[in-house]
């Protein structure tokens, strides 16, 4: 398992969802070359791309955190929108070579580019993804409307199998 504790703690204030959170965040702040260099030396890892102000990553930023807290371990984060210039995911720093390692699980976007859309979660084991969650539940059709009890049992579950795919 990759140490996430060489990384710093995110900055996770943007996001309304971890205001009341009490203790530590999983949350670890890594760019896409830290990412290369955890796959290269075959590290198992959680990863989330995402940033503050995107409503559906929002929604996703506090049941991740929870499933990574019963599951005992921290959560690689990348801030597609870390640098105040970035103003779409494409801009972020080492895209492309963000795309060498996940493109095949990225849908094109109108000029058949590979497109990150978050939010983004990746399970790295061994250096290989081993699981992805695109976006945050199946049938949540709009990020403005809470979700249902049922809907958040079902994420929490969805979430805590996708973590177990770390092995």
């Amino acid at each position: 398992m990759a140490d996430l504790s060489l990384y710093p703690a995110s900055d996770m204030s943007g996001f309304a969802a971890l205001a009341n959170h009490e203790g530590e965040l999983a949350y670890r702040d890594v760019s896409v070359a830290d990412v290369d260099k955890m796959m290269s030396e075959g590290e198992s890892f959680v990863l989330l791309c995402a940033y503050p102000g995107c409503p559906w990553c929002e929604l996703l930023v506090e049941p991740l955190n929870a499933a990574a807290e019963r599951a005992g371990v921290q959560v690689a984060f990348i801030n597609t929108r870390r640098d105040p210039s970035w103003k779409s995911n494409l801009d972020m720093e080492d895209y492309d070579l963000f795309v060498e390692l996940f493109g095949e699980y990225l849908d094109e976007d109108e000029q058949g580019r590979p497109h990150l859309y978050v939010p983004d979660v990746y399970v790295v084991r061994n250096g290989e993804v081993a699981g992805r969650r695109d976006g945050v539940l199946a049938g949540l059709e709009d990020p403005a409307t809470p979700m249902t009890d049922e809907q958040r049992a079902t994420l929490d579950s969805e979430l805590d199998a996708l973590l177990d795919a770390l092995g």
